[in-house]
């Protein structure tokens, strides 16, 4: 058998192999579109990715929420110490700002909140502290103590024996308790609109101070403050981690970004990461189709 011969097998069969496994790659991308004779679209057009594109992007975006961003992935993140202190850090800086700022206490709930919601929230306060005084002045039992401490001041000044011979205590007391309760009355009816009226002008004169007023120098309470932060962050996140999840549509987002690329592009994708890879099934189909020929020689 002459070498040519021995030769011919091996090289005829590494060429076959190697362009058909070549043919068999590019069919996986092209072509890009589908091609029609005759209104009927041929077989294996368009390629493999392209054709299947949407049901790729479908499978990329369950993978990567169901399998590498999901709860827990998310939890590992957002409460990993250099993420927690980083957010802490800003909550911290734009709470000090808050409270150095020039804008008023009204100025600032306002904006939180809303003029009208303000207003309502306000008007709530106002009722709520109100009550809460007059409650605590009849708690006081006002009536009783004006009653005692008045039949002892009077007896105290009583000087002339015979008027103190018909003013006795109880006489005394008698006269002062419709006084008591007279007050305790005046208190819950149209003392509660004096207070209505203390309390609205005190509460106007407040909410035009600037929040650093009541909190005063935040930089000596910083550690308390940040501390609460994170410890109010890391609960929002052990608690809400799913829900952030859903607010990000990875799935959704994924397969609308792969589905919405053109056949290029998702081909120069897939290239970046398997390209050589491919050129490896290739060239392996060089290698098989030497080895079938050398086989063949033998046979």
């Amino acid at each position: 058998m002459s070498v040519i011969s021995m030769l011919s097998g091996p090289v005829i069969g590494a060429v076959i192999g190697y362009f058909t496994n070549y043919i068999a790659v590019k069919m996986l991308f092209h072509p890009r579109n589908p091609v029609s004779v005759g209104g009927h679209t041929l077989p294996f057009t368009p390629g493999i990715i392209p054709k299947r594109k949407k049901d790729l992007a479908k499978a990329v975006g369950n993978a990567v929420e169901d399998e590498l961003f999901g709860e827990q992935e998310v939890k590992n993140i957002l409460l990993a110490d250099e993420t927690c202190r980083v957010i802490t850090e800003g909550l911290y800086s734009q709470l000090e700002k808050l409270v150095n700022s020039d804008c008023s206490v009204q100025e600032l709930l306002c904006a939180m909140t809303g003029p009208e919601a303000y207003e309502e929230k306000k008007e709530a306060l106002e009722g709520i502290l109100t009550d809460k005084i007059v409650e605590g002045i009849v708690g006081m039992d006002i009536g009783q103590v004006i009653t005692d401490k008045g039949t002892e001041f009077i007896s105290e000044k009583m000087s002339n024996p015979l008027l103190a011979m018909f003013l006795t205590p109880d006489t005394i007391q008698s006269i002062a308790a419709p006084i008591g309760e007279q007050i305790v009355s005046y208190v819950e009816t149209e003392g509660r609109e004096k207070i209505g009226v203390y309390v609205h002008e005190e509460i106007s004169v407040q909410e035009q101070k600037q929040p650093s007023a009541f909190l005063g120098d935040m930089e000596s309470s910083r550690p308390v403050v940040v501390g609460k932060l994170q410890e109010m962050y890391s609960g929002f996140v052990e608690e809400h981690a799913d829900a952030v999840v859903k607010q990000f549509k990875i799935r959704e987002i994924i397969e609308e970004r792969i589905a919405g690329m053109s056949n290029e592009a998702l081909e120069n994708l897939v290239l970046s990461v398997m390209k050589h890879e491919l050129g490896m099934i290739v060239n392996l189909g060089a290698v098989i189709g030497a080895v079938i020929g050398i086989v063949n020689i033998f046979i």
